[in-house]
């Protein structure tokens, strides 16, 4: 705990300061209490049917047998806690400005941190970056440190160490950054092929006021790291004597695990166009994912994988008075063959998913609990076609519902399929509620229930159907 104290120590020391210095210092935060009940917990068995955090390779042995049959007790209720805490300093003539923040959790209640005492192991730094204007040149802005990397949000929306350029022209707005993920603690050229990096360009052209076009182009090299293909079989087995050949048969070795030293390599190629016409405001992103996956197996073998994969998102809203309607559709490309060289799955950096009005797969109130946080199901893709409405029935409260259903993009076989390749997950009602208490002080409540398709039934790889599941989100979020 004193580390904590002297840090915060310090940040109030420099904020008491800050104004004989003629710096504008403000202090604000994000303080998100949140409580969630699922009837099924099995979906957020290691971190759910699908994680941008994790690669899916086709030499994975392709899709996983998962269990989504509910059993006795394997419903769940939790609280957790997110809290974030972020100094602001800019001069007067914002020339310059430096953030710094915090972030606890996303803990639930009982764990490390939020338990019988608590404890500082949980804090972690979300932001430390200086914003400031490229000397000689008003338009362009340099931002570095630990900051927001501003990409697509279909690739990459979270934060990230590294160098940002940027610079707005009249219409035309663009920037070019570089971030490391990954770095090893020796500096060695062979502790060089370790390293992580992303390299981005995007580039913003408001056409109108109505018409804005976008285009990007990000470059991610992930350094060599270790996957296991094939688990180990044993264990050895001795030799067996037959009484009527009079022959033992030759002892059974066990077979060693298989695993490879691969290094990925992806580029992803974007648009995207924004535009109202009237009431009705209208969106689309397509992505192309290029780039490979090579490297070597335990066995001396090489693997050579080339990737191509897309993304598309479409999407229609309009507001009538208070109320205002969604409708739209997503669509991951998934990998069809896990026996080829190519991987025809779509993959991202990190994403967030909310916005899309689910309460049971995306899980936009209690986000960090999701069962699916990508854009795809492993390596099979994601189609999903979703509506929503939202109504505010006065200045504080508001109510709003969705419908969502959610195929993959290619069929999974589990382990009792037998080759039928379903695509259907299942059906998803949501419904969901906010009150504003106070100023700043907002709670709501997400509730949705999914009916499993036939996919579902493949993913648990059992020969019975699996459960419809349940979910509700509640939250108290204090903002300043």
């Amino acid at each position: 705990m004193s580390k904590m104290k002297i840090a915060v120590a310090t940040l109030v020391a420099v904020a008491l300061a800050a104004p004989a210095m003629a710096f504008d210092v403000k202090w604000s935060g994000d303080f998100n209490n949140r409580f969630s009940v699922i009837t099924d917990s099995s979906l957020f068995t290691n971190s759910g049917i699908s994680s941008d955090t994790t690669n899916y390779y086709n030499v994975s042995d392709g899709v996983k047998a998962r269990n989504f049959k509910k059993s006795e007790g394997d419903s769940d209720f939790f609280g957790d806690i997110k809290y974030r805490a972020m100094l602001t300093a800019a001069d007067d003539d914002k020339k310059v400005k430096g953030v710094l923040g915090f972030e606890f959790g996303s803990r639930k209640y009982g764990a490390t941190g939020a338990d019988f005492g608590g404890d500082d192991n949980v804090f972690e730094l979300q932001y430390a970056y200086t914003d400031f204007e490229v000397p000689f040149d008003n338009a362009a802005r340099m931002t570095v440190g630990l900051q927001p990397v501003g990409y697509n949000k279909f690739v990459w929306s979270d934060n990230a160490g590294g160098v940002k350029y940027s610079a707005t022209r009249g219409d035309l707005s663009y920037s070019l950054g570089w971030f490391r993920d990954e770095v090893s603690a020796a500096f060695t050229d062979e502790d060089k092929n370790n390293y992580d990096d992303v390299y981005g360009l995007d580039v913003v052209y408001k056409v109108s006021a109505d018409l804005r076009l976008n285009a990007f182009v990000m470059y991610a090299e992930q350094g060599q790291e270790s996957y296991t293909i094939t688990a180990a079989k044993g264990p050895y087995a001795p030799g067996v004597f037959n009484p009527t050949t009079g022959v033992t048969a030759a002892p059974v070795a066990a077979t060693p695990a298989l695993t490879a030293e691969l290094q990925d390599k992806e580029i992803w190629y974007g648009v995207a166009a924004d535009a109202q016409a009237g009431p009705i405001f209208l969106g689309g992103t397509f992505i192309y994912l290029d780039g490979t996956v090579d490297g070597e197996t335990s066995t001396g073998d090489n693997v050579a994988l080339d990737r191509s994969a897309y993304l598309f998102n479409g999407e229609v809203s309009t507001k009538i008075d208070a109320a205002k309607i969604k409708l739209g559709y997503l669509y991951a490309s998934g990998d069809d063959n896990d026996d080829d060289n190519k991987l025809e799955n779509f993959d991202s950096i990190d994403v967030f998913t909310g916005g899309f009005g689910s309460a049971v797969l995306f899980a936009n109130l209690a986000d960090d609990n999701a069962p699916i946080n990508s854009w795809y199901v492993m390596d099979k893709g994601l189609s999903l076609l979703y509506l929503g409405g939202d109504i505010d029935l006065n200045d504080k409260a508001s109510v709003g519902a969705s419908y969502l259903w959610w195929n993959t993009a290619q069929g999974i076989d589990g382990e009792d399929a037998g080759g039928r390749g379903d695509t259907e997950l299942g059906h998803e009602l949501a419904v969901r509620g906010s009150y504003k208490i106070a100023t700043g002080l907002t709670a709501a409540l997400n509730a949705g229930y999914l009916w499993s398709g036939a996919a579902m039934d493949e993913l648990q790889g059992k020969e019975n159907d699996a459960d419809n599941v349940f979910r509700a989100d509640a939250g108290f979020r204090f903002k300043f």
